[in-house]
C-alpha cells in the first residue's frame, strides 16, 4: 500500500516534491490529466457552454494528455 503523505501548505509541497524525478512528475500529471476527461464529459453533456468552447477545451486537453504521454529526451 502507498504511503499517504499530508501537505498543509505549498512549502510542504515545494519540499515533497523536491527529491522527486522528471519522469516522477510525468507520469503525475498524465494521470491527473486523465482523470479530468471524465468530469469534462459530464459537464459537456450539460451544456454549460456552447459547443465550440467545449470542443477546444476538450482537443487542448486531449493535445496535452498526448504531449504527456512521449518519452522525455
Amino acid at each position: 500500500m502507498a504511503q499517504q503523505v499530508e501537505i498543509n501548505n505549498p512549502e510542504e509541497l515545494e519540499d515533497w516534491l523536491a527529491d522527486k524525478s522528471k519522469e516522477w512528475a510525468q507520469v503525475m500529471t498524465l494521470r491527473s490529466a486523465l482523470r479530468v476527461l471524465p468530469c469534462l464529459n459530464e459537464y459537456y453533456g450539460r451544456g454549460g457552454v456552447d459547443d465550440e468552447v467545449n470542443n477546444r477545451f476538450i482537443i487542448n486537453v486531449l493535445r496535452g494528455v498526448r504531449e504527456l504521454g512521449k518519452p522525455l529526451v
